[in-house]
């Protein structure tokens, strides 16, 4: 059926019936209505909008899809836009998942190495869901661009992190500046000893134990100690995320042509340094803060938060020179990079002043002719 109608009950007397029988009660009709098989929705979720992708790596692609049949298979089509070349286009089918379910959320990954993809160039990313109708019914998502960025663009986006960088490393040399100030107050703090009011020293037991070899702290300040060891592995999560910041700065100096020797063997040290910015002796010291603030091991904390404070010291001197370098890496990367531009602007200057020459050659031969 194709239209919505109804169904409608019909009887007939026997043979046998005579002419007084009362018809038979029949029930109502039942009305129908007839429902198309909808099309499959489908959409790529992340990226969520068009995205600048590097010449080789891996994006991750995300979709959503669902039917009320459910859906049979889901996959992805990629293609090429070159920036210069033309010619036909050859399209590329990546099996997603055969799902067999209404509901479907999951990926795949295109994988950029041996696609040879130059500055400008394009990929054309669309999904494709297919319901488990008698129909197959398909429908195709909207499209999402991965755009290699031209060389100009990715020199700028390469001197932006650098200077990002510079600063960044030279905010976290501060904050760890700050950290070992207040660790070296901290464990000056008469507190470690079971100082501050009476009250809070004979709630927290102020009295000298294991044969006098150590004191009982109170308890804010046992807090205060905790708080300081939270700081710190706070601070070196962000020296590590500038490291892994520090890294892709050097695979965006490679992708616009400004990474020389010198300058990658700068990158590579920048980022050993960050690496061992915090070191093993600095994440046993911060274990045994806390534990010793657990006890309320005062005499013990207190010199957790001496030894401590000099691995912050080390760390920090780490980070300023860590900053120098990047400040330094910064300004080689811009001076290449704007080098590179400058040429590149006169080399479009020349085909420019070229072309309006020919042309106003070709004027002066047909006024002549």
């Amino acid at each position: 059926l194709d239209h919505d109608g109804s169904w409608s009950w019909i009887a007939s007397a026997t043979p046998q019936a005579d002419a007084a029988t009362l018809p038979p009660e029949l029930p109502d009709a039942l009305a129908f209505t007839v429902v198309p098989d909808k099309r499959p929705d489908v959409a790529i979720v992340s990226p969520g909008s068009d995205t600048a992708i590097g010449p080789t790596g891996i994006v991750p692609v995300y979709i959503d899809a669902s039917d009320d049949h459910g859906v049979s298979n889901v996959s992805l089509q990629v293609w090429r836009e070159s920036a210069g070349a033309t010619g036909a286009v050859t399209r590329e089918r990546i099996d997603v998942a055969s799902p067999a379910s209404p509901l479907f959320e999951g990926g795949a990954s295109i994988t950029l190495d041996g696609r040879k993809l130059e500055p400008g160039d394009r990929l054309h990313v669309t999904a494709i869901a297919t319901d488990d109708s008698p129909w197959r019914q398909t429908t195709v998502s909207a499209e999402v661009l991965l755009r290699v960025p031209s060389l100009t663009e990715q020199r700028a986006m390469a001197r932006a992190l650098a200077d990002s960088l510079a600063s960044q490393a030279q905010r976290l040399a501060q904050q760890e500046k700050r950290l070992q100030q207040n660790t070296d107050a901290a464990a000056r703090n008469r507190d470690l000893k079971g100082g501050g009011t009476s009250e809070e020293a004979k709630a927290n037991g102020n009295a000298k134990s294991e044969g006098g070899k150590s004191q009982s702290m109170s308890f804010s300040a046992a807090e205060k100690a905790k708080q300081l060891a939270r700081d710190q592995q706070q601070l070196g999560a962000k020296v590590d995320s500038l490291r892994q910041n520090a890294k892709e700065l050097e695979s965006r100096l490679k992708n616009a042509n400004a990474l020389d020797t010198a300058l990658a063997s700068r990158m590579k040290d920048i980022q050993k340094m960050l690496r061992d910015a915090m070191t093993p002796e600095m994440q046993k010291q911060l274990e045994e803060l806390n534990k010793n603030s657990d006890r309320l091991s005062g005499t013990e904390a207190q010199k957790s938060m001496q030894q401590l404070g000099e691995q912050q010291k080390q760390m920090r001197e780490q980070l300023e020179k860590s900053a120098e370098m990047l400040k330094r890496a910064a300004l080689e990367g811009a001076m290449q990079t704007l080098r590179d531009d400058a040429k590149d602007l006169a080399k479009a200057q020349k085909q420019t002043a070229d072309r309006m020459d020919g042309r106003q050659g070709e004027s002066r031969e047909s006024e002549g002719a």
